[in-house]
């Protein structure tokens, strides 16, 4: 259950007992997404009223599209283990062949509807420390250019000055230090160049 939590948390997954949630200006549709789950009694409840508890219940997901019945499954089954109307009468968990060895046991397997809203993951930020620009001589005149290639290498639409800063120059020896501004969103971190004395 733990790891059923931790996708969850990793997809930004929610599951409440409302509507979809939409992002402001995000046009999307929820989609109804039918998933098979099963379920196993945790006490002597008749599986007609372990179902009938479940079927009262509203599911919703969102994430990649890709994704959509993973995480419609795990949606619903969480919702299912932590709301206080089924959470005591069942565990669910996405559908799997029993073993012979439980074909006799009290889990059934259930179909519940999720409301799937399909939503881009963010994307993540890429590191540009471990850039190397050398050779880099006083006088050298391409510094920018150089520094924009081997940026472009790791995410080509970042952008002088919106997604990181050029400090320093090739007029003398010394060091330039490129750094990702903070509100870029697609760098991290920081690189520096040593220029050396011309030959």
């Amino acid at each position: 259950m733990k790891k059923l939590l931790g996708l969850l948390a990793a997809f930004g997954l929610t599951a409440s007992a409302g509507s979809a949630v939409v992002a402001c200006g995000d046009t999307s549709k929820a989609e109804d997404v039918k998933v098979m789950l099963t379920i196993s009694p945790k006490g002597e409840d008749k599986k007609e009223d372990i179902e009938k508890a479940i079927n009262a219940l509203s599911f919703t997901a969102e994430g990649p599209k890709e994704a959509k019945v993973t995480l419609s499954q795990l949606a619903a089954a969480d919702k299912i283990n932590n709301d206080a109307s089924t959470k005591d009468l069942a565990v669910a968990a996405p559908k799997v062949e029993l073993p012979a060895s439980r074909e006799n046991t009290p889990a059934f397997d259930m179909e519940v509807t999720v409301k799937f809203t399909e939503k881009a993951l963010p994307a993540q930020k890429v590191d540009i420390k471990d850039i190397k620009i050398e050779d880099v001589k006083v006088g050298d005149e391409d510094i920018e250019a150089k520094v924009q290639t081997e940026i472009a290498k790791l995410a080509k639409d970042a952008k002088k000055d919106t997604d990181y800063t050029i400090t320093g120059n090739t007029e003398a020896e010394g060091t330039i230090k490129v750094e990702a501004t903070k509100d870029s969103k697609l760098i991290t971190g920081s690189f520096e160049i040593t220029v050396a004395a011309a030959e």
